[in-house]
């Protein structure tokens, strides 16, 4: 998957146990049969196991990387990057809730904007490949973002982006403006979290991944 599309297996493999674990908790939810403790044992053992990488290579191109295999090999680093810190967002999400406050959605928010903000400037073929690649990633942590500056920075990446005709970037903008929005509406009614699944789905559905 690597080579592919930049997400590793592990990664790959854990935002597939998060989908799954979503899916046990809502029938259990609904069956009157949640354990809270088995929730987060199951999460704790796809972040450990899958999400929790022995070194983490540092991010951005070196002094002496001016050639082609230095600049592939940065590029599938910082998509994989990309996609690993997503991925443990999308995992607290579906333990937590859709809460922007918990301390563990609101850090791994701020670890993907870092790792965005590591990615060269727009319009160069090192961002639109590396874009292109975690719109959904982006999507993800602008929907769970809570800070005004860090939803700008995002909009603007994507838009940049956009103009380029990479990926579903206006889709991910459509999306991430609905959530805020209706996030806005529901802190005026008592704060009910805003599913970022469901609006996915309503807007646009399983083509925010085909990027």
């Amino acid at each position: 998957m690597l080579n592919v599309m930049g997400c590793d297996n592990e990664t790959a493999l854990a935002i597939a146990e998060a989908s799954n674990l979503a899916y046990w908790k809502d029938r259990q939810a609904h069956a009157g049969a949640l354990s809270v403790p088995t929730l987060v044992d199951r999460a704790r053992s796809i972040e450990v196991e899958l999400l929790t990488p022995a070194y983490a290579p540092p991010l951005g191109l070196g002094p002496d990387a001016d050639d082609s295999a230095d600049e592939l090999a940065v590029r599938r680093r910082l998509t994989a990057r990309i996609f690993r810190v997503t991925a443990r967002v999308y995992l607290h999400a579906v333990v937590s809730g859709d809460y922007p406050g918990v301390a563990e959605i609101r850090e791994g928010v701020a670890e993907t904007i870092a790792c965005v903000r590591a990615v060269p400037a727009a319009r160069s073929p090192l961002s639109s490949s590396v874009l292109r690649s975690v719109v959904f990633g982006m999507c993800l942590a602008g929907c769970l973002a809570d800070r005004w500056e860090d939803r700008q920075f995002l909009l603007q990446r994507l838009q940049e982006e956009q103009g380029e005709g990479v990926g579903n970037c206006a889709e991910a903008r459509k999306v991430m403006e609905t959530v805020w929005e209706r996030r806005k509406e529901a802190a005026r009614e008592g704060g009910a979290p805003v599913n970022w699944r469901d609006v996915m789905q309503e807007l646009g559905g399983d083509s925010l991944l085909l990027v």
